[in-house]
Formats: C-alpha cells, structure tokens, sequence
C-alpha cells in the first residue's frame, strides 16, 4: 500500500479518532490542527511500511518496559521507524550498535538489526493512530504476536503455575505429592550413603535405590514435561486475573494499551497459543486482509473512550477471546450483585410504587 492509499483510508476515520481519543488534541503538537494530524498520518504509514520487513516475522506485545530492557532490544531489535522514542531505549540501541560493530568478524551468525526492522514498538510521534498501524500492518503482513512478560511478573507466572498445580488441580496435586515423596526418600537414602558407603552393598538396597532414582527421573521427566495446553491456560487465567493492572489501568480509569492491541488481534481472526510463560498469536492464512476502518470502529462500540463506564465490557470481550469464558477476567467489582427481596422491595418504593 503506498502513501496515498493509505492517507485516503485513514482521512475518512480521523474524526473518530480525535473523538475518541481527545487527549492526543490536547498535546502540544495537537491533531486537532489539520497540519498536525498531517504528520501524525505519515508516521502511522512509516511504521506501517515497516512492518513488512519485520527480521523475525513477530511483534513483541507488553508494557512500556519491554522498550527499555536491553536484552530484549539486543535479541528483538526495535521498529524506529520515526526515530527512537525514549532516551534509554536510544542508548541500549547506540551501545548495542557500537558492540556489533567492534564485534563484527567474530559473530557467527548474523544478529537481528537492533534498529530499523525489529519487534518492539519504540516510535517517536506515538499516536492510537500509529499503534493501530503497527497491528494493522503486521496482521497485513501476516506476522505472529508474543507478549513479552517484564521484570518481575517472571515470578508472578511461576506463583500462578504454582496455585494452579497445588490448589487448584487435585490430580496434579496429587502427582506432585507422589514426586515430593520419591524425592524426600532419594534424599534421605544419598545422605545416609555419604555417611555411610557401605549402606548400598546389600544387593537389595541397592537394587531399590537404583529403582527408585530411575523412577524418579521417568516419572518427573514426564510430568514437567507434558503439561499440556489446557494447564497452561489455566496458569495464564490465574496469571492475567492476579495482574489486571496489565490489561486496565484502574487508577486513572483508561484501558492499556496491551487491551487494544488485544482487541485487534481478536478482530483480525488470530488465534491465542499458550504455552510455559508463552503466550503468542498467529492467524491462519487466507482471512480477510485488517482495515482501520473495521478495528476503529470496533474499539468505539466497546466504549475505549468510556474509561471505567466500558471496562466491563472491554475485559468481557478480552476474557472470550483468550479463554472463550467472559467472566475470566472480570474486575469483581463489576460483579452482577443479585438484589435480595427486601432491596428489590426498597427499590420499588423508590420509585414511588406502593406494595
């Protein structure tokens, strides 16, 4: 899609953006002013064009950390197309670059440019409208999605593993205690071998301990290795439940804005796939090419712009896609509270009935 095409498919739709996102027209740099909106159309196009020359065909999803860790910047690379967004993320970029170059004859295989065609957003002149083209475009481009976990919420997912194995899962639970039990004999049989070698020259000793290690080893192996996609998505439930604060910001009342990537990606027909700490999108070949139009509108039917009045709906709309359940990760302030008798009855006087 060249430039032209593009601006007379977005020009159509920047009422509904302004509209809906009235606090970019409160910028310095307003998109109020036609003149304004003007470069923040060719921005949304640069990043756009972009996407297509992705290095690794993915897009990473997260907080606004993930642009700043460098580990993430050196494996992934950054997008860059209107230039680097934070100070912090340019000097990880320079740094990186600097090393690449000083480094170049010894690398054996080639590193993903850290700048330029990289998987995580980090653009100067960031809009809705820009964000919307990176999802637009690298759906477009048939790209996959990954969310990148920041610091911290590492630990949070493997608390999430954790419950669900222990609390949550009798079966499992079960299993773990059987594995515990092996595992506390084997420990307590090598202690008394370092104490005492001599306690293993009974052949039946012997032979029991040899069992129980290789029992041990199999039946561990299995389990840890075999958890399946329907555990894993247990895990992330109680993963996205416990950290809300990633989809909403309940604060100051405003969805995030993982949320409506999120909301894209369910529009344009991707697929969730979940895994140990994974969770990606993919979407099948041969599904309808993404349009501004489609994904703009869609935002404005959930209330986007409605602050805490859509939440409900928005983390309904989310809850369906990731888990097909839409109570999955409701706020339990929105709870539907079921009125008793007696409030029913306190109701109806209320509104001037008697009874």
């Amino acid at each position: 899609m060249n430039f032209e095409t593009f601006k007379q498919r977005i020009t159509p739709l920047t009422a509904i953006y302004r509209r809906d996102n009235a606090w970019v027209g409160k910028w310095t740099h307003s998109w109020n002013y036609y003149h304004e909106m003007e470069k923040y159309i060719d921005a949304a196009f640069r990043l756009y064009r972009a996407t297509s020359t992705n290095a690794l065909k993915l897009v990473l999803l997260g907080g606004t950390g993930i642009r700043k860790n460098k580990d993430l910047i050196v494996n992934f690379g950054i997008t860059g197309a209107n230039g680097i967004q934070d100070r912090e993320t340019e000097q990880h970029v320079n740094a990186e670059q600097g090393e690449r170059g000083a480094n170049s004859n010894t690398r054996p295989v080639p590193s993903v440019p850290v700048v330029g065609v990289g998987s995580i957003l980090s653009e100067k002149h960031w809009t809705p409208l820009l964000n919307d083209a990176l999802i637009i475009g690298s759906a477009a481009a048939g790209q996959e999605f990954h969310l990148a976990l920041e610091n911290g919420y590492h630990h949070s997912w493997r608390d999430c593993e954790q419950f669900i194995q222990w609390k949550a899962d009798p079966e499992i639970r079960e299993k773990l205690e059987q594995l515990q039990r092996m595992n506390s004999t084997l420990d307590i049989m090598d202690r008394r071998i370092r104490q005492n070698p001599g306690f293993t020259q009974s052949p039946g000793t012997k032979s029991a301990h040899e069992k129980l290690k290789k029992d041990y080893a199999r039946q561990s192996t299995i389990f840890f290795h075999t958890n399946g996609p329907a555990h894993y998505k247990k895990v992330w439930q109680q993963f996205l439940y416990e950290n809300l604060d990633m989809l909403w910001d309940n604060k100051n009342g405003v969805p995030r804005v993982l949320a409506r990537e999120l909301i894209g990606l369910q529009l344009f027909d991707y697929v969730p796939e979940m895994n140990y700490m994974k969770l990606g999108f993919s979407r099948p070949k041969g599904r309808p090419q993404p349009s501004f139009e489609r994904y703009v509108k869609e935002l404005n039917k959930l209330g986007m712009h409605k602050g805490n009045k859509a939440r409900a709906d928005v983390m309904k709309f989310l809850s369906t896609f990731l888990f097909g359940d839409e109570l999955a990760l409701r706020f339990p302030e929105d709870a539907v509270v079921i009125p008793t008798v007696a409030s029913r009855m306190d109701l109806l006087r209320r509104n001037g009935l008697n009874i």
